[in-house]
């Protein structure tokens, strides 16, 4: 089920069905570098746009304090994906990490992907309500 606060609904389908088609192909037990990369490809190959591990400034109340890049995926510069692998399940702490990423690189929506040890789990996130200013995207 993709929630409501997901605004592309297309691309949700598609990523979907890229990481369904990934799992059904090489299925599970594998490090989450390696699903990351297969992700990647998958995506590319469907013709969408992504970038891994997408470089973001980070700034505080005294202004910019450098970049970093985050481990993610940046798809079509709307959406960004963190991959993980071999865990027993999606932490609360793994969606709090996606929700600062999509901060950083202001998106609106992500994904949690979790390629466990027994079965596949998609956890949707929204980001967080905005406090300061938007920050620049270095793509």
């Amino acid at each position: 089920m993709i929630p409501d606060f997901v605004s592309d609904r297309e691309l949700a389908q598609n990523l979907c069905f890229c990481v369904a088609r990934i799992a059904a192909e090489y299925g599970l037990g594998y490090r989450d570098t390696a699903y990351s990369g297969l992700l990647a490809a998958e995506f590319l190959e469907e013709g969408m746009n992504c970038i891994s591990d997408p470089p973001a400034n980070i700034y505080s109340d005294r202004g910019h304090l450098g970049q970093t890049k985050l481990h993610c995926l940046a798809v079509e510069k709307r959406c960004a994906i963190l991959v993980l692998s071999l865990r027993d399940d999606i932490q609360a702490t793994d969606r709090a990490i996606l929700q600062t990423y999509l901060r950083h690189l202001g998106f609106e929506w992500g994904l949690v992907v979790h390629f466990g040890k027994r079965d596949l789990k998609l956890r949707w996130v929204s980001a967080p309500s905005r406090s300061s200013p938007a920050p620049s995207l270095n793509l």
